[in-house]
């Protein structure tokens, strides 16, 4: 029977954004972040049907809100992307400013104004102004390859704060963190110990919470439905098909780049006036080839 990672969108959507695996989804969340998750609620969930629209649109893999308010996006990344750091950020920034003047219902938050007693539209925790609905955003990358070379931590975290006094910004925060799995867990970071062994497909430790339990069983391929079977099946043969290709192409690339190489090697050989003869004991070209050279 097949073993796929966990890393493979549809697993990571069946089990982060199910429903009945929203004591996994705040597991994971609590042991990223830190954060006290009392409750976590799926904003975008799981839907097999709806898995192959969702990969053809550029949309975040889960959306949780917690039960303050709080939005954490969380985005599975299995190759390197070019700017995929700032992909990162327009996400958790995105959702960071769709909460702005959002009817109905999210209570104020309290004012947090500069120490000159400066305010500006919607300030002083006025009920009912635009800025009041903002709430806090955590976003949470989680990536299959090394995106901070040379930094020994599997865990990054940035936010807005104070340059100056290291203090943090005085409203709703905007966190963006990246869980990099290519990297081993440090000293004290446990919780990230057991959602990195996961992720690499292995047995649960001993002693792990019951949610990693959970979260593993929900990705092994015999509880998966014949619709998923079918559905991840069909894109593990696309991905080894287009990894195939991309081989190929990168194959024929380097043969060609080579060839073009030692012709231009050659060209300028000639041009120096050495030896047909030398020229073609170093570079492999025939006799033919370096003449051809010669006329050009």
């Amino acid at each position: 029977m097949p073993r796929y990672a966990p890393t493979n969108n549809l697993l990571f959507l069946k089990c982060f954004a199910s429903p009945e695996n929203a004591d996994v989804l705040a597991g994971f969340i609590q042991d990223v972040l830190g954060l006290p998750v009392a409750e976590a609620t799926v904003e975008n969930p799981y839907d097999v049907r709806r898995v192959r629209e969702r990969l053809a649109h550029t949309v975040v893999d889960v959306l949780a809100r917690l039960g303050d308010g709080s939005l954490v996006t969380i985005e599975m990344q299995v190759q390197p992307q070019r700017h995929f750091a700032g992909r990162a950020l327009y996400y958790a920034a995105s959702r960071y400013v769709a909460g702005y003047g959002r009817a109905g219902g999210l209570p104020a938050l309290p004012s947090a104004g500069c120490a000159a007693g400066c305010g500006g539209e919607g300030g002083g925790g006025t009920p009912g102004a635009p800025y009041a609905s903002l709430r806090p955003v955590f976003g949470i990358n989680v990536c299959d390859f090394d995106l901070f070379p040379g930094c020994p931590d599997p865990l990054r975290c940035f936010g807005l704060f104070d340059t100056t006094y290291q203090t943090e910004f005085p409203g709703p925060p905007l966190h963006v963190s990246f869980l990099q799995l290519r990297k081993e867990a440090l000293p004290g970071q446990k919780g990230l110990a057991r959602w990195l062994s996961f992720f690499r497909g292995e047995e649960p430790a001993e002693g792990a919470p019951a949610y990693i339990g959970k979260a593993r069983r929900a990705v092994l391929y015999a509880n998966l439905d014949e619709k998923e079977r079918e559905m991840i099946d069909y894109a593990e043969m696309s991905r080894a098909d287009a990894q195939g290709q991309l081989e190929y192409a990168w194959d024929e690339g380097m043969a060609q780049g080579m060839a073009r190489g030692i012709s231009q090697t050659a060209a300028r050989m000639l041009a120096k006036g050495i030896e047909p003869d030398t020229i073609r004991d170093i570079t492999g070209l025939d006799a033919e080839a370096i003449r051809l050279l010669g006329e050009n």
